[in-house]
């Protein structure tokens, strides 16, 4: 059968799979695909979100899982949350799980750090300030429309929730927002959009929460 899988870029790709294919099956099948160094391997794997109702759950997965057994639960909880009249939608991400050092001129890399560290802010999971929003969200035009103003503009306008945590979104009206974007990007010198992800994520380097890492842990009780 084929999955998508999917990137925090909002892109995806197809790829086939066998009943006794493995998540880290699937994960070399990827890489090889997107053409990846395959000594990188090893940094990413495969991340599953689920979107259930109002909140998202998110999760590395096991290496040795086997994705027909991951399949069959979502179809057991999609059917036993519709008879319940409730959504639930989920899908699998290819993310970097331990970071690497790289030169500014893996685009590659540089590309994947960019796209996950900018879900990861929208998702509110770095305690910044209204300021560091702002200049943000600028950065996070340019990596995506280049030097171009004005398409910049008519994507914020229709889209500012997605240069926002949303955590604190709520916090100012949307056309305050925009306005405030766009006083910003019209203040600082243009960037290519490589210049653009760099320093958007120059600018995170000494948030605490910057190139984290998720551990599994297990609930251990102690019997006296």
């Amino acid at each position: 059968m084929e999955i998508p899988i999917y990137f925090f870029s909002e892109t995806h790709t197809f790829v086939s799979v066998e009943s006794y294919h493995t998540v880290k099956d699937l994960k070399g099948t990827i890489m090889k695909k997107l053409q990846f160094n395959p000594e990188r391997i090893p940094y990413y794997n495969l991340y599953e979100i689920c979107d259930k109702e109002d909140k998202l759950e998110e999760r590395f997965l096991d290496d040795g899982d086997k994705i027909v057994d991951i399949l069959a639960v979502w179809e057991n909880e999609i059917e036993d949350l519709t008879k319940k009249q409730k959504t639930i939608d989920f899908m699998l991400y290819l993310k970097l799980q331990l970071f690497y050092n790289y030169p500014q001129t893996d685009i590659d890399t540089i590309t994947m750090i960019y796209v996950q560290t900018n879900y990861e802010v929208i998702q509110g999971c770095f305690n910044i300030k209204e300021e560091m929003i702002i200049s943000l969200a600028s950065l996070q035009l340019m990596a995506n429309f280049g030097s171009n103003k004005e398409l910049s503009l008519q994507n914020l306008q229709s889209e500012v929730e997605k240069y926002i945590p949303r955590n604190i979104f709520n916090d100012n009206p949307s056309i305050t927002w925009i306005e405030k974007i766009h006083e910003e990007i019209n203040s600082i010198e243009p960037l290519s959009k490589l210049g653009a992800k760099i320093t958007y994520l120059e600018k995170l380097k000494n948030s605490v929460l910057y190139q984290s890492h998720q551990f599994k842990v297990k609930v251990k009780m102690t019997f006296k």
